[in-house]
């Protein structure tokens, strides 16, 4: 099935690689447009969800809804 098991602190999300590139992409898309940050926020979620990830080869999108 190609499944690794990957230790990560549960209370250090900042660690974990995924949420780096999350943290990354929210940052940028803010930094644009620092008063609109709450469209931005949307905006930069909505991205993240319908890119195709590495590890799972779907969008998050994909896998809580078919």
């Amino acid at each position: 099935m190609g499944i690794t098991l990957l230790q990560s602190s549960p209370y250090y999300a900042q660690a974990n690689a995924s949420n780096k590139s999350l943290i990354k992409l929210i940052k940028r898309k803010i930094d644009e447009y620092p008063k609109q940050w709450h469209d931005r926020l949307a905006k930069a979620l909505w991205a993240y969800r319908m890119s195709c990830h590495g590890a799972t080869k779907y969008t998050p999108y994909q896998l809580v809804y078919g």
